[in-house]
């Protein structure tokens, strides 16, 4: 009998977690992305510091001209969106701590793209040079 090291199946289960989770999101036109309402009930989310605004994807994909939808919600975030930036389709997450949003970048880096990362949110990109685009339009530095 053969034994799978922890340490091997943990991983893939977080990853397999954010694919499942991301598949079954029904998607939201972003002009409804206000309405917060729909986050997970399972796993809710730290709530944020009263002096600190709450971040709304659909405001960042309006910030950066970024057309597309909300999807729900994703490992660790508590609002994504997928939208399309110069033709290059951009998957934009909301985050209540830095924490989770960097565990949902390490995660995310394992299928490749670029990341961007700001106060509150991440993003990946396909393209290199976009995700430098969406950085200067959104403040975020490229991960």
């Amino acid at each position: 009998m053969t034994f799978t090291p922890r340490s091997t199946i943990v991983p893939l289960l977080s990853v397999a977690l954010l694919i499942g989770t991301a598949a079954c999101q029904s998607e939201t036109p972003a002009a409804n992305a206000a309405d917060t309402s729909t986050a997970n009930p399972a796993s809710p989310s730290p709530t944020p510091s009263p002096s600190v605004a709450r971040l709304h994807v659909a405001d960042l994909m309006a910030k950066a001209g970024c057309k597309g939808t909300i999807i729900g919600t994703q490992l660790y975030s508590f609002e994504t969106g997928r939208c399309t930036l110069s033709g290059v389709e951009v998957t934009i997450a909301a985050f209540d701590t830095a924490t989770l949003r960097d565990d949902w970048v390490k995660a995310a880096k394992q299928f490749g793209g670029s990341y961007v990362t700001g106060q509150g949110w991440a993003a990946r990109v396909e393209q290199a040079d976009t995700a430098e685009t969406l950085a200067r339009l959104l403040g975020g530095k490229v991960a």
